[in-house]
């Protein structure tokens, strides 16, 4: 998951304001992360116990480009593009359409480029790995036209299943430690961070988002404080409260993004609906993080 998506859906559960872009970009973002989930459970369900998957993987081979995931066999690595398109997809002169309408990138020469570039780095683990790759429209409501010539193969619902299974006819065998131990170090070589990151909501939107902790279960907040833990009344599960701090505190860190400084005892205090004390809230945090800081402003620093 994105750092945006997770910010977006923390956004969601503490019911902060979203404008209409944001709501936008949550929507795509999420059906995004749903499409690539789903396909990912059929290639582990279809596939070979011998691959090994790569999500979002970000790099930088003389462009910054991410891969939404890379299958890695022992003689043959798939570049995967996930698109979840409700609707019709078509490329035509160099240009991308849904539905009709004219999108911002061309989804299909990035696709090309992508693949090159994924070669290039598969060339310096061995000169024999074969690199191919798939754009899968995973959405059953999905419709695809394509000018030929393209480097990759167009792969629809319908027809992921055989898909998979025709890749592991060929690609069924042990990736051996040496090799896959090869592959991590090039992938982290030309590993880069994404640069898509959230942007902190307003300070003062502080006093207007939903206190409490959720459920590290059903998500709820329909939990109560007891005398070392967190007990959802909805599912019953426990969580020790020193934990609850941390992933409250976490997701507050989420929400604002570019100011850490929000992190303060007291503003994590709050945030959690005042369930877990400061003392408690103090010892789960300085055990894991810093506290940096004026003397009057102390914070923890959490790092994300």
């Amino acid at each position: 998951m994105s750092k945006k998506l997770e910010q977006l859906l923390i956004c969601g559960t503490r019911e902060a304001f979203l404008s209409k872009e944001m709501e936008k970009e949550f929507y795509n973002l999420e059906q995004g992360f749903r499409g690539e989930n789903e396909q990912l459970e059929w290639f582990k369900k279809y596939g070979s116990e011998h691959w090994h998957y790569v999500s979002n993987y970000w790099f930088n081979h003389g462009k910054l480009m991410e891969a939404d995931m890379l299958v890695i066999s022992d003689q043959e690595w798939l570049v995967i593009e996930v698109k979840n398109y409700h609707g019709l997809f078509e490329y035509k002169d160099r240009e991308c359409y849904i539905n009709g309408r004219l999108m911002s990138d061309d989804q299909v020469a990035k696709m090309n480029h992508r693949l090159n570039r994924i070669r290039h780095i598969a060339a310096e683990v061995s000169s024999e790995i074969k690199v191919v790759g798939a754009m899968v429209f995973i959405n059953e409501h999905s419709d695809v036209r394509l000018e030929n010539g393209n480097e990759f193969d167009v792969v629809m619902r319908n027809q992921l299943q055989r898909f998979i299974r025709k890749f592991r006819e060929r690609n069924d065998y042990p990736l051996s430690n040496q090799k896959f131990d090869r592959v991590s170090r090039v992938l982290k070589k030309h590993q880069a961070t994404s640069p898509f990151v959230p942007k902190s909501l307003p300070l003062e939107s502080f006093d207007e988002l939903r206190k409490g902790i959720t459920c590290k279960a059903c998500g709820n907040f329909e939990t109560q404080s007891k005398y070392k833990s967190i007990k959802c009344r909805s599912c019953l599960t426990t969580e020790h409260k020193h934990e609850a701090a941390l992933r409250t505190a976490y997701q507050l860190r989420y929400l604002y993004y570019d100011h850490p400084e929000m992190l303060t005892r007291r503003n994590i205090y709050e945030f959690c609906g005042k369930l877990i004390s400061e003392r408690t809230i103090s010892r789960a945090l300085t055990s894991r993080y810093k506290i940096i800081g004026a003397t009057s402003s102390l914070y923890y620093d959490i790092q994300i």
